[in-house]
């Protein structure tokens, strides 16, 4: 009976372990867009039950292909982990931040209306641009776009993420940054 009792302790660590691995970014740590899959659903069905705003964010480091082509993907790879740890550190433990493509973050903003994420929005946008990139590599420039999403869009989890992404095109055809 113990011996049952810790396999079965064993085989839950393992299935933990498994989940944690299909749903996390290996090179961030973030949440990745199979755990935003899985998860956005339930976050806008949670937030209409509790009549509460819910805006989606979606950032996108400026000109990347460029940083990948002039300094190495080893570069590359060191500036998306230093912009999904600026994310994560300059967000509330509540909000969600996930690695949603090569340079693409999504931000879910509980209790957040747009305004609220546009302030969340700016706040990262400079963290991003003051970061000091020249000590990874000598004139490197980092920024970042951000689109919000429009809670008239609708309470569909792919509306919402079609129209964040929709005004971050807006925001990089405006000039970036």
């Amino acid at each position: 009976s113990r011996r049952l009792e810790s396999e079965k302790r064993a085989l839950e660590a393992q299935a933990r372990e498994l989940d944690r691995h299909a749903h996390q970014d290996p090179l961030t740590g973030l949440w990745n867009r199979r755990y935003v899959d899985d998860e956005l659903p339930r976050l806008v069905d949670e937030a209409i039950t509790r009549a509460a705003p819910l805006t989606l964010s979606i950032g996108d480091i400026d000109l990347f292909k460029s940083i990948n082509d002039k300094y190495g993907h080893p570069t590359g790879d060191v500036v998306l982990c230093a912009v999904a740890d600026l994310l994560r550190d300059n967000c509330r433990p509540s909000d969600t931040v996930a690695r949603i493509g090569g340079e693409e973050f999504l931000l879910v903003l509980e209790d957040t209306d747009p305004p609220g994420a546009f302030q969340v929005c700016e706040r990262l946008r400079r963290a991003v641009e003051k970061h000091a990139w020249a000590r990874i590599a000598p004139e490197l420039v980092v920024t970042i776009s951000f689109g919000i999403s429009d809670p008239m869009a609708g309470a569909d989890a792919r509306l919402l993420l079609a129209t964040a992404d929709r005004q971050l095109y807006v925001a990089k055809n405006a000039g970036r940054n």
